[in-house]
């Protein structure tokens, strides 16, 4: 068994399935789990989805690289990772919404982060105080909000 993992990195391609994940399960313990790599090259996603893949991920992930097919896989990993500090969305070609979305889905949660935008990556920038009561909170330098505005035209 390997024990102390702080970080994973798995690529998911149209033959991978949750039952691979639960084997990796069977013999890697994710309880120091703090950085997790999740690279999507399936087109289709047939084979497993976001929502099955955070009931695997430990909710304490300090920070996260995903690829994303839609603004729900986004929120679903924003509230299901309860202590991210920082993530990384990469954004399939086929993604049918606009980035810009998500940053108005945290301004109505009344959430303060910083954020970046370049083609197809948007990084953001959470608290550290996050809880179920207390969703996606932080104290951010003024300074870096306002240093990364001038790249934030989504």
């Amino acid at each position: 068994m390997f024990r102390n993992i702080t970080r994973f990195e798995i690529q998911i391609d149209d033959k991978s399935t949750i039952d691979f994940f639960q084997y990796l399960l069977s013999f890697i313990e994710f309880s120091h789990l703090v950085a997790v790599k999740l690279d999507i090259i399936s087109n289709t996603r047939t084979s497993i989805s976001i929502e099955k893949f955070c009931s695997i991920i430990p909710r304490h992930v300090k920070q996260m690289d995903v690829t994303v097919k839609s603004i729900n896989e986004m929120i679903m990993i924003l509230t299901r990772l309860t202590d991210l500090y920082t993530i990384i969305f990469r954004i399939t070609k086929h993604f049918p919404d606009r980035p810009q979305e998500i940053i108005t889905w945290l301004n109505n949660k009344k959430t303060d982060f910083a954020y970046h935008y370049e083609y197809k990556f948007l990084s953001i920038w959470l608290g550290r105080t996050r809880t179920h009561r207390q969703p996606l909170a932080m104290a951010a330098p003024r300074k870096c909000i306002q240093a990364l505005h001038r790249y934030n035209d989504i």
